[in-house]
């Protein structure tokens, strides 16, 4: 069973997500603290982890890139927010960013996209 891990800020989506996430067969972890995402990595096997940047996107964004290199993981990062800038978007995807799906999400788009993610990090 593959793994997601999700952070974002909001207690409601975390649901949402491990709701979503659960009927696909995914093992869901759910954080709204981006250092305890950071802590389960070490620990669990990770194959694909959602991230909502927030209103910080990108100082989370530079943050979440300067640990992954740190820790030299090849974890692939997909971020859900309502807005993104084109200068954000393209910091994202320098540090690592695999995909970036705005909200509202359709919920097929986000399934494929997730598939698509996983599948690749494991040819990896």
């Amino acid at each position: 069973m593959k793994t997601i891990l999700v952070f974002d800020r909001y207690r409601n989506m975390l649901k949402a997500f491990d709701r979503f996430l659960s009927q696909e067969n995914y093992r869901v972890l759910t954080t709204d603290t981006l250092n305890e995402a950071f802590d389960i990595i070490p620990v669990v096997r990770v194959d694909l982890m959602i991230i909502d940047p927030g209103d910080n996107s990108e100082e989370l964004i530079l943050k979440t890139g300067k640990i992954i290199k740190e820790k030299n993981l090849t974890l692939p990062i997909l971020l859900t927010t309502t807005y993104i800038d084109t200068l954000t978007e393209k910091v994202a995807k320098e540090l690592g960013a695999a995909d970036i799906i705005l909200k509202p999400f359709d919920p097929k788009s986000m399934k494929m996209v997730i598939r698509e993610l996983i599948n690749k990090n494991n040819l990896n």
